[in-house]
């Protein structure tokens, strides 16, 4: 029976190759095991994919003791993610959703766990059938089956007990171990399309007063109370809700459903809907409380269209036997532009109850080309700690203006007493000339109780405080989204105008611009502290291919590292004070997980929360590749890793083959970032160098994001010639020092990096003897108006 077994799990891919060995040498099949562990593209690129799920949506409680996130394990890859907890002070991490939690409010989780059910008790009967053949078989041999027979009679006492609770009681429903099953995900799921599938949780958001956070599942809202361990149900709605936040002070929440947004404050049986009667054809799009919850601020848009809509066009999909051609919207350079209007309005609350509450709206921008509306839509802009006024910025796709504008409530009595200062003794003098009568001075008290029973304060335009030219890459307007410093009059955000990167400081009294941050690395705003004197960062400081997070000090500029890895840190939230991180990391020889950081431990300050992958991808992620650096011809200098084979030497004459992107990525991710698994720069590349003698190398050459402006703008009215230069450049240094055969360079690459291929081979035939383009643009003007303008 054992060869039996052993057979049978070495026909299993999927298995764990540790596992697979031990097996192997047991039943003293060596051969098998070095076929198993043989490094092959079936192994390399299976069809479901190398990799489990991601953590994603972290968020960190007010006072920085619980981390929340959502995440799902492997085996359930194909469903949606669950909400988690962790609890910084006793180091525990819990699940709080699944399926046998959500289908007490959820239909579609309760088909899940049916479903989940009925395969398990099935397999159950199975495993019992298997088994009573097995004690047949092995009949007379006592010693040899003593365990298993102990076993599989607590097998048999539970599989028949379930029998008997579900025949007893046909309308009995599930029972608790019955529900327990429905959480139970089999190997087979991820393949079973058909079965139904669990949408999980979509978003997650803390109180700022307490330990309570909502969710968005199944498109409407739930509350979770950590000490009460409890999830209420809060809508149920046909139409899916989106956009939840509490309400600054906790006493509630907003949230959108379709073009609407409401209000909901706890032990109020009053529903609250504050999106203003807005002018025809202007729907709102997102918006933002301001920090004490009197008066809100809205994007609205107007028009039809955007970056998704165009004209009809063709495209063909090879993917399958026989190639099939699809029709699809896309905005090509002769498409004409769609007229899209987008709107910044202000609204004051206090009124709003009465009808009559004071909206204005304080700017409008129609757009010019595709990166304008990528730029003027991310999101709602900010307001100022003392919720006076809010800050935002435009850029002119035509014109490479950008403008940081700021609209408010303005004080109209300090207006008015500056007026009366101004124009007091004219007014005195009119007085004594006229010789006003005491009932014209009764008439003018009454207009003034009138005004002071009306709104004291007025709504003003939105104005330019400091505009400036960009042309530096192209993705990084859309990045410029300026934070209120604590004085409420300064303003930080990131520009390039030092050539990375970085962020600055304006002073709009004084037309100031000062950089915060410098030098040859590119820093990226995450979040502001509740003070406003602190900036949390993300920054490749330490080197092109890692990022960690920083805390930065507003006013000095200080920067202190809150991560201490040498790989990847992404998805970060970090608590109020600093202390206290939830983000990802990965780096090579270490898969992508969740990990929870705590500073004010001196030992061992990070925990490893999640584990997503399954055990088989460990050993391929596990040869970490040679960085390298050269000058191309111009003298900027080119990054670069590589692998080589196991028995090379300096003096070899191997080929070469280079993969290349080469196109903007918009923010510091690039080819070359440590823990990035890429199928092409890495999985193949390390396959074509271990079992056929190649050295592969993969190289970021200007147009790549994250090495400032210079590279990522190189690529403008030149597509492509920029990359050519840096590609035949590295070519030549590996010749020079790798042990490189100069006749027998090629390379590849994908999308832009399949259009850099047939660039290359084009244009320097004589310099690379093939390559292999993956869905590269050919004709530029057939291609996505967005892209190209960039």
């Amino acid at each position: 029976m054992r060869s039996i077994r052993v057979l049978a799990v070495l026909a299993m891919l999927a298995l764990n190759v540790s596992v697979l060995a031990q097996e192997a040498i047991e039943g003293g099949d060596e051969q098998a095991t070095e076929e198993e562990e043989a490094l092959t593209l079936e192994r390399l690129f299976p069809e479901k994919g190398l990799f489990g799920p991601r953590a994603s949506g972290m968020t960190m409680s007010h006072d920085g003791r619980y981390g929340a996130y959502l995440w799902r394990p492997y085996p359930e890859k194909r469903h949606g993610s669950d909400l988690w907890i962790y609890d910084f002070e006793s180091g525990e991490s819990r699940r709080i959703t699944m399926v046998s939690v959500m289908r007490d409010f959820q239909e579609s989780a309760r088909k899940v766990s049916e479903d989940r059910i009925e395969k398990a008790k099935k397999k159950q009967k199975a495993e019992k059938q298997k088994t009573e053949t097995e004690e047949g078989d092995g009949e007379g041999d006592e010693d040899e089956n003593a365990d298993v027979e102990e076993e599989d009679d607590e097998d048999d006492n539970e599989v028949k007990g379930d029998e008997e609770e579900g025949e007893g009681d046909e309308d009995s429903g599930d029972t608790e171990d019955d529900i327990d099953l429905g959480d139970m995900v089999d190997d087979k799921d991820a393949d079973d399309e058909e079965a139904p599938r669990y949408g999980g949780v979509r978003s997650i958001q803390w109180s700022p007063t307490s330990h309570t956070l909502l969710m968005l599942s199944g498109g409407d809202i739930y509350q979770y109370d950590v000490a009460e361990d409890e999830i209420q149900r809060l809508t149920r709605t046909k139409e899916p809700e989106r956009g939840v936040q509490y309400l600054p002070d906790g006493s509630g929440y907003t949230y959108m459903r379709g073009n609407s947004l409401i209000c909901i404050e706890y032990g109020s049986h009053t529903i609250k809907q504050l999106d203003p009667k807005l002018p025809d054809g202007e729907t709102m799009q997102s918006y933002n409380l301001s920090p004490d919850g009197t008066r809100l601020v809205m994007m609205t848009r107007k028009g039809q269209g955007g970056r998704g809509g165009g004209e009809k066009v063709t495209i063909v999909n090879y993917r399958d036997r026989f190639a099939k051609a699809n029709q699809v919207n896309r905005q090509v350079p002769s498409s004409k532009y769609p007229d899209i209007e987008w709107g910044i309005y202000l609204y004051d609350l206090s009124k709003h109850m009465t009808e009559e509450g004071a909206l204005k709206k304080v700017h409008s921008h129609k757009n010019s080309g595709p990166r304008d509306s990528f730029m003027v839509t991310r999101s709602a802009p900010q307001w100022s700690p003392d919720s006076s006024k809010v800050a935002f910025s435009v850029f002119n796709q035509e014109t490479s203006l950008v403008e940081i504008l700021e609209a408010g409530f303005e004080d109209e009595e300090e207006d008015e007493a500056d007026e009366v200062e101004e124009t007091g003794d004219e007014a005195d003098d009119a007085e004594d000339e006229e010789g006003e009568s005491s009932d014209k001075a009764k008439e003018s008290d009454n207009e003034a109780d009138e005004d002071d029973e009306g709104e004291d304060f007025e709504i003003s335009e939105a104005k330019v405080i400091y505009k400036f030219f960009h042309h530096g890459g192209p993705n990084t307007p859309s990045m410029i989204q300026p934070y209120y410093l604590a004085d409420n009059r300064r303003l930080a955000f990131v520009t390039e105008q030092s050539g990375f990167r970085h962020v600055h400081v304006l002073d709009p009294l004084y037309e100031t611009l000062d950089p915060l941050t410098r030098g040859r690395f590119e820093v990226y705003p995450q979040d502001i502290s509740e003070d406003h004197s602190t900036m949390i960062v993300r920054s490749n400081r330490e080197g092109i291919s890692v990022s960690n997070y920083y805390a930065l000090d507003l006013e000095t500029g200080d920067m202190t590292r809150l991560t201490s890895g040498d790989g990847v840190y992404s998805g970060g939230s970090i608590s109020d004070d600093g202390t206290h991180l939830l983000a990802t990391y990965v780096d090579f020889g270490e898969l992508r997980e969740l990990r929870a950081i705590d500073l004010t431990r001196d030992e061992n300050p990070e925990t490893i929360l999640t584990d997503s992958h399954p055990e088989k991808v460990k050993p391929l992620t596990e040869p970490i590749p040679e960085y390298f650096s050269f000058k191309n011809r111009h003298g900027h200098t080119i990054h670069g890793h590589m692998f080589k084979p196991d028995d090379w030497t300096a003096d070899d004459k191997r080929p070469l083959m280079i993969y290349v992107y080469g196109g903007p990525l918009g923010s510091n991710r690039n080819m070359l970032a440590r823990g990035s698994y890429s199928a092409s720069s890495y999985l193949f590349a390390y396959y074509m160098a271990k079992e056929h003698g190649y050295v592969t190398c993969t190289i970021d050459p200007r147009g790549v994001s994250g090495y400032g402006a210079k590279f990522e703008k190189a690529n403008f009215e030149q597509v492509g010639k920029p990359q050519v230069e840096d590609i035949v450049d590295a070519g030549k240094w590996m010749i020079a020092n790798q042990g490189v055969d100069a006749d027998r360079i090629g390379m590849h690459g994908w999308s832009f990096g399949g259009f850099q291929t047939q660039m290359c081979l084009y244009t320097e035939p004589d310099f690379f003897a093939c390559g292999i383009a993956g869905a590269g643009p050919t004709e530029w003007f057939n291609y996505n108006s967005w892209y190209t303008t960039g």
